[in-house]
């Protein structure tokens, strides 16, 4: 089971997730996607709702729409990977995505962009799996292979949970947030 939380838009990888759910259905993986989120505009959602009737996915796509933090979580916890396929623009290259801090707290382990912000996180933290957003074919391939391998999802997911209660965390940031306060203050 798949899942996405967040707004649903074209630079954050709504054709490439669904893709993504095309093909794994195509290669008769038995999946599930939940897709969590308001659209970006009515035609988005009536183009995604005509790809996913188009490609007989509406017993494998479930559109949630926006949820309370709580319910969002709760699916979440239901899922098994989370996706977080952002555009490579600017704005995404340079600020990391909470979502996979979500799919983390609840022992996901999630595919992100490959962008460099994301080593410390996803690579080096060995918490998820980096892919290129313009590839779809290395997005799946990198897919499948992490589904065929049990053990690597439990790690991913465990090392995820681990370090949201021990360093990812605003508990954990609390005194620098102060620290940082301060030191603005001081200046005014």
């Amino acid at each position: 089971v798949f899942v996405y939380s967040g707004m649903i838009w074209e630079r954050r990888g709504i054709w490439q997730m669904l893709n993504l759910i095309k093909m794994l259905k195509e290669n008769n993986f038995d999946i599930k996607f939940n897709l969590i989120g308001s659209f970006a505009s009515e035609n988005l959602k009536q183009s995604v709702l005509n790809f996913i009737s188009e490609n007989n996915l509406n017993e494998i796509v479930k559109i949630h729409g926006r949820k309370p933090i709580d319910e969002t979580l709760k699916i979440i916890n239901q899922s098994h990977v989370g996706l977080a396929l952002l555009e490579n623009i600017e704005n995404y290259r340079e600020s990391l995505s909470s979502k996979i801090f979500d799919y983390m707290s609840q022992g996901l382990p999630y595919l992100v962009s490959d962008f460099p912000i994301y080593d410390e996180y996803a690579v080096e933290a060995n918490t998820g799996i980096t892919v290129n957003y313009d590839d779809i074919n290395e997005i799946f391939d990198k897919t499948v292979s992490l589904i065929s391998n049990p053990e690597q999802m439990k790690t991913l997911g465990k090392n995820g949970f681990y370090k949201t209660r021990s360093e990812w965390n605003w508990e954990s940031q609390e005194n620098r947030l102060f620290e940082l306060y301060d030191k603005i203050l001081s200046k005014v």
